[in-house]
């Protein structure tokens, strides 16, 4: 939190304001829901640089974590989406210049982009199931829906093994590291 820096009476107006200034100078960071998904995914189809999504990547972080930490609404929900999407988008070209090279397969832009969301996702809340049936209900692609799934029970795997023991995740936002309520 702010609370050595900002007292707690200031720290929503002071987290309001930084996000404000961030968003006018990177607006995407302002994701909200599905239609700016679309949005997001048509668009980043077209960038040309994986250093785009990835300055995307960095403001949304930077605004997440702002919002959280001086007390604001907001949740992990939708910038896991934006997030896993940003990384999508970097992976996404790369992969199309590997993929070239090693004569492998050929995924979309925007495939790859929702198969990202899946996955941090199902990595944030520990729930693979979500984030790949989420992707499905989205795009109705039985094509995306075994790679949505297998990326996002690696991606949880992954997160359930590395993240620290004592640390709760927000699915278990509602008890205790002990279990108790």
């Amino acid at each position: 939190t702010l609370s050595p820096i900002v007292s707690p009476a200031l720290q929503p107006i002071v987290g309001g304001g930084a996000c404000a200034l961030l968003s006018l100078i990177v607006p995407e960071v302002q994701f909200s829901s599905y239609e700016t998904l679309d949005g997001l995914v048509s668009s980043w189809s077209l960038l040309s640089s994986p250093a785009d999504p990835l300055v995307l990547y960095a403001a949304k972080s930077m605004a997440t974590a702002v919002c959280l930490g001086s007390g604001l609404v907001g949740g992990l929900f939708a910038p896991s989406l934006f997030l896993g999407a940003a990384l999508g988008a970097v992976f996404s070209q790369t992969f199309d210049g590997l993929s070239s090279v090693l004569g492998l397969g050929h995924a979309t832009p925007s495939e790859l982009i929702l198969t990202g969301a899946a996955s941090l996702l199902s990595a944030v809340f520990s729930s693979p199931f979500t984030g790949a049936l989420l992707i499905f209900d989205k795009t109705h692609s039985l094509q995306l829906l075994l790679p949505s799934l297998l990326s996002a029970a690696i991606a949880s795997a992954l997160a359930d093994e590395l993240a620290p023991v004592d640390t709760p995740r927000p699915a278990q936002s509602m008890e205790t590291v002990d279990g108790e309520s």
